[in-house]
């Protein structure tokens, strides 16, 4: 049932204005905004133990509203049964049954647990509020407004003759959290945001987002408890997987990098720690290349920041010029040593394994 509840949910999503697929539809929707007045800036949300927090009656309450308000505007899909909808949804959040050992749990709070609709019926609930409040209270102060289920991206405008005042930003925060006597008339709603002050710079999903120049700048954003591990050489998976995964990996990085020295830095990174997972030099240099071949020839027309160059630089073009990134990685390793600790000799199995292997001290 829930399966079902949630196709059908899913019909809804065009109608729900702050909805983002993913990363990639986050992307294209930051490019579609245009130039940025110079007082925009950007905030992030994160909602408190979202699923937990929604009551069930107040959700069903809600998913009603946004309900009959589609079907008033003529927007509901054919055939589509709303009674049917909200009696699935309050069987399919009401009898959420957990099985442990010789015991059965029936959850009692909250959203259902790992039920498929789960997603969608979060999504919904709280774009209500933003419909009906956010939205049309601080309209173009608040240029863009976007949510992962309980993640909130926003572009607000600070200061100056558009934008919100000191007041009006702390109202702005107290709104996330506060619903209104129409939308609430019982109090039932407990979710609360945590929200972050107006910056420049924010990560989101896994992106970091900058504004810079009245434009967003994207790259890759990365946890630092990331321990990536990717599958080894040893692993019994197909010869051709390997392929597959650095052209995927290789391909989100270059859609989520605005700057191609980002792209670089990121492809590099990913390369080496493949290295520390086993992988032969000989293995992987082949396969970066074929993968960034095809990638630009996938996305010849896009416009990537060119890096600045020198006399003395590089050219970042292709992956055939891999020997010399590498080359300017391993000097700036160099570099960073102490005399003490330098290399001062090669073993035979540097030639085999491209890894640097110190002499021992005497």
């Amino acid at each position: 049932m829930s399966c079902w509840l949630d196709y059908k949910l899913q019909e809804l999503k065009p109608f729900i204005s702050t909805y983002i697929r993913d990363n990639n539809d986050f992307r294209e929707q930051l490019e579609d905004l245009g130039e940025l007045p110079p007082n925009a800036r950007v905030i992030t949300a994160d909602a408190n133990s979202m699923y937990t927090n929604i009551k069930l009656e107040h959700a069903l309450k809600v998913l009603r509203w946004f309900l009959d308000w589609l079907d008033e505007e003529g927007l509901l899909p054919p055939d589509f049964n709303k009674e049917l909808v909200i009696e699935a949804a309050r069987i399919v959040m009401t009898w959420n049954i957990f099985e442990y050992r010789d015991c059965y749990f029936r959850q009692l709070l909250g959203t259902a647990m790992g039920t498929p609709a789960a997603v969608m019926w979060s999504i919904i609930y709280y774009f209500w509020h933003e419909k009906e409040v956010l939205i049309p209270k601080y309209g173009n102060k608040l240029r863009f407004l976007k949510r992962f289920i309980d993640d909130l991206f926003a572009v607000v405008l600070i200061g100056g003759d558009d934008g919100m005042s000191e007041a009006e930003w702390s109202q702005f925060k107290k709104d996330l959290n506060e619903w209104t006597e129409a939308e609430d008339p019982d109090s039932e709603c407990i979710l609360t945001w945590e929200c972050d002050e107006p910056s420049t710079s924010v990560d989101f999903l896994d992106l970091t987002v900058e504004i810079r120049d009245g434009s967003f700048i994207t790259k890759t954003y990365q946890k630092p408890m990331n321990l990536y591990q990717y599958i080894p050489p040893n692993s019994a998976h197909p010869p051709g997987m390997i392929k597959g995964m650095i052209y995927g990996i290789l391909r989100q990085y270059y859609l989520q990098n605005s700057k191609l020295e980002d792209y670089w830095k990121i492809a590099m990174l990913f390369y080496n720690r493949l290295k520390d997972r086993g992988w032969l030099r000989a293995t992987l240099e082949p396969i970066f290349v074929a993968a960034h071949e095809k990638i630009r020839s996938q996305f010849r027309s896009s416009k990537k920041l060119q890096p600045k160059q020198t006399q003395d630089s590089a050219p970042l073009k292709l992956f055939s010029t891999w020997n010399i990134i590498q080359m300017i990685f391993l000097k700036r390793e160099l570099e960073s040593f102490t005399r003490d600790t330098a290399v001062s000799s090669y073993g035979k199995s540097y030639a085999s394994s491209g890894r640097l292997w110190p002499t021992q001290d005497r």
